[in-house]
């Protein structure tokens, strides 16, 4: 019995041997969380955005078919624009996915037409708190005409 307390004793003063044991301990635990919480938020997030990439909304359809009259040099801000547009949509999808699922609004908003949606921040994802399409369809005239 007392040497397994001498020999606890002794690995506990280890600094090294201690310092090895706490990190050990943190990757246990960030694994557990990448595997109960991360891999799956990430899962369902790819699945959203899959979804907006299968029937793109509005914005995104007409960037794509605009693209092809932008000089060369600027279709690759169109994509950037578009790339943009997407990850709006699916932040939006699974902001709808969570207000439904608990209840409270998400900060995101991005809708096909009429007024901006407003978190309670008064937070449209527009700039200056303005129509998200009509700034996107302003950016695409600023690059076709620059």
């Amino acid at each position: 019995m007392s040497r397994t307390i001498y020999d606890l004793t002794r690995q506990m003063s280890d600094q090294q041997s201690f310092k090895t044991d706490l990190e050990e301990a943190a990757a246990l635990a960030a694994g557990y969380f990448q595997n109960k919480y991360t891999n799956k938020l990430a899962k369902a997030v790819r699945a959203q955005r899959q979804k907006i990439v299968e029937a793109p909304p509005d914005e995104i359809r007409l960037l794509s078919a605009l693209k092809a009259f932008l000089p060369s040099d600027r279709q690759a801000d169109a994509d950037q624009l578009m790339e943009m547009c997407l990850f709006l949509a699916s932040a939006q999808s699974i902001g709808n996915e969570l207000r439904q699922s608990v209840g409270h609004p998400f900060p995101i908003g991005m809708r096909s037409g009429g007024a901006p949606e407003r978190s309670p921040g008064g937070f449209s994802g527009g700039a200056a708190g303005g129509n998200v399409r009509e700034d996107l369809l302003g950016m695409l005239l600023l690059m076709a005409f620059q």
